[in-house]
């Protein structure tokens, strides 16, 4: 039994976490999956079993196609790169292709800092995809000019 407490334990802290990305429905988010977590124990489920839901339960693979979700990552904690992300989200994201989308999404998953040094150049992502698409944000923002948060 300890084993699925733990799983629980994690399951409802990587929720927690999701619930401070989005308040709004983070709490009923993490309220559900207890509910269906407790409700799989008392049908017997090993913890083998639920290790899987552990891990996946809060990290969800961002669907390039949920523009509001890949909106709200867009929301950045300093102004300087809401500045450069938000209008090119705004203004390029439905132009970009499939492979394009995905690189930008995974591009969000990565720290304030390291896209602040990236898109001020002071520095520039290893990996080579990401390095093209800070370049391509750089490009179209200098392209299209100032714009009004």
């Amino acid at each position: 039994m300890l084993k699925e407490q733990c799983a629980i334990a994690t399951c409802l802290r990587n929720l927690a976490h999701k619930s401070r990305d989005n308040p709004v429905t983070g709490g009923i988010a993490v309220r559900h999956r207890a509910q269906r977590l407790v409700a799989r124990l008392q049908r017997g489920e090993k913890a083998g079993t639920l290790s899987a839901t552990v891990i996946s339960c809060g990290r969800r693979h961002m669907d390039i196609h949920d523009k509001a979700r890949v909106q709200w990552a867009c929301r950045r904690g300093m102004l300087e790169l809401d500045v450069s992300i938000m209008p090119f989200f705004k203004y390029e994201y439905d132009s970009l292709s499939d492979s394009d989308k995905q690189v930008f999404v995974a591009l969000l998953k990565s720290d304030d800092p390291d896209l602040f040094n990236w898109m001020m150049n002071h520095g520039e992502p290893a990996d080579p995809e990401f390095k093209r698409m800070v370049k391509l944000i750089q490009q179209r923002n200098r392209e299209r000019g100032p714009v009004a948060m």
